[in-house]
C-alpha cells in the first residue's frame, strides 16, 4: 500500500473507533442534550458529572457527553441518535451540522464584547479600539487611560499610559505569542488597591463568584484623581501576584452579571468581570470572557484559587446539581412541550 492510502485507512480507523466509543453516550443523549468538549479531560471531569446530575434531577432525561471528535463521528454514522441541543462551553469548531440547536463559547475579542454591551445599554467604561494611526482624545478619556490588547488573557500586557502618549502599534502578547490591536479604556478608580469581581454565569444564572483585591504595597496606592505621574508603573490589575480572593456576595454585582448574559444568549458560560467606582458606587463591566474557559468550579485555576484561599465555589450555589438545573431550565424554555408535568 502507498503512504496516502495508509494514512486514509488510519484516519478511517480512528473515526470508527471514536464512533464506537461514543455510541453508548449517543444513546443517552438522543432527543435531549449533548455536552461536548475538545478536551477529553473536561468530558470526564465536568461533563459526565453534569449529565449524571441532570438525570438525577429528571430521571430518564436524555443527556450524554463526548469529545467533539466522538460526537461528530457517531452522528455521521447514527443520525437517528441526534440530540435536540448541543452545548460546548468553548467552541463548535469540528462539530458536524445537524438538526440541533447549538450553544458555545465565542471567539470575539474584547472590543466585540464591549460593542455588544453598548448596544444592550449595559454600563461599560468609555473605550476605543485603535487602528494604525489612530489617536486618543484626552478630552474624552482624561490624562491617563488603561491600555490592553484586544485579544488577551489573564491581565497580560494591561498598563496605564498617558493619553497623549498612547501608541496605536499592535501589542505583542507573550502568552499567546500573537500581536493584537490596542484597546483603550477609561480608568475606573476602585480604591487605593485595584478591586474587581468575577461572576461565573451559566445560561443567565450565577454558578460561582469571587472578589479580587490586589496586594497592598505601601506607598504604591492607586491615585483617586487618576493622576499617575507620581505612581509610574503601578498596576491597575487586581489579579497580579499576591492578590487576595474572597467570597463576598454583593447582590447588585450578581444582578448586573446576569443581565449581561442576556446580551449573548447563544453563549452558555460567561466569566463576567465587574468593577465598582469608589467615588459613587457605580458598577462597570470590564469583560465577559465569552470564550468559555471559565468553568472555575473545577478548572485548574479554580482549584488553585480555592485551595490557596480556603474557598469552596461548589458550596456557593450548589455545585453540579445547580449547574444541571440550569441546563434543564434552558432546555425546557426552548422545548416547553418536553417539560415534565407538575
Amino acid at each position: 500500500m502507498t503512504i496516502p492510502v495508509l494514512r486514509k485507512l488510519k484516519s478511517w480507523w480512528r473515526r470508527q473507533r471514536a464512533a464506537r466509543r461514543a455510541l453508548p453516550q449517543a444513546r443517552l443523549w438522543a432527543g435531549g442534550i449533548a455536552l461536548v468538549s475538545h478536551d477529553d479531560v473536561l468530558v470526564k471531569r465536568d461533563l459526565l458529572p453534569i449529565c449524571a446530575a441532570i438525570r438525577e434531577l429528571q430521571p430518564g432525561f436524555p443527556c450524554g457527553a463526548a469529545t467533539v471528535g466522538e460526537f461528530t463521528a457517531v452522528m455521521k454514522r447514527h443520525p437517528n441518535y441526534a440530540p435536540r441541543m448541543v452545548v460546548n462551553q468553548h467552541s463548535m469548531n469540528g462539530v458536524c451540522a445537524g438538526p440541533w440547536l447549538t450553544f458555545s463559547g465565542s471567539s470575539m475579542p474584547k472590543s466585540g464584547e464591549l460593542a455588544v454591551m453598548d448596544r444592550a445599554g449595559l454600563p461599560v467604561p468609555r473605550w476605543q479600539l485603535l487602528a494604525p494611526g489612530d489617536k486618543v482624545d484626552e478630552a474624552n478619556f482624561g490624562p491617563y487611560v488603561v491600555v490592553k490588547p484586544d485579544k488577551g488573557l489573564r491581565g497580560a500586557c494591561v498598563r496605564v499610559c498617558k493619553t497623549r502618549q498612547v501608541k496605536s502599534d499592535p501589542i505583542f502578547v507573550t502568552f499567546s505569542q500573537k500581536a493584537s490591536a490596542p484597546l483603550v479604556q477609561a480608568y475606573i478608580h476602585t480604591g487605593p488597591r485595584a478591586v474587581s469581581h468575577r461572576v461565573g454565569v451559566l445560561f443567565g444564572r450565577t454558578i460561582y463568584r469571587w472578589k479580587l483585591t490586589a496586594r497592598e504595597i505601601p506607598g504604591r496606592e492607586l491615585p483617586a484623581d487618576g493622576d499617575f505621574r507620581s505612581q509610574s508603573g503601578v498596576t491597575v490589575v487586581s489579579s497580579g501576584k499576591g492578590s487576595v480572593f474572597t467570597d463576598v456576595l454583593e447582590p447588585d454585582v450578581v444582578e448586573l452579571a446576569e443581565r449581561a448574559a442576556a446580551a449573548l444568549p447563544d453563549v452558555p458560560l460567561l466569566g463576567v468581570d465587574i468593577v465598582r467606582r469608589q467615588s459613587d458606587g457605580q458598577l462597570f463591566i470590564i469583560e465577559l470572557n465569552s470564550c468559555g474557559y471559565c468553568f472555575h468550579l473545577t478548572s485548574d485555576l479554580g482549584q488553585k484559587i480555592q485551595s490557596s484561599m480556603g474557598l469552596d465555589f461548589m458550596a456557593q450555589y450548589g455545585g453540579y446539581p445547580y449547574v444541571a438545573a440550569q441546563y434543564l431550565r434552558h432546555y425546557h424554555n426552548l422545548f416547553p412541550a418536553d417539560r415534565p408535568a407538575g
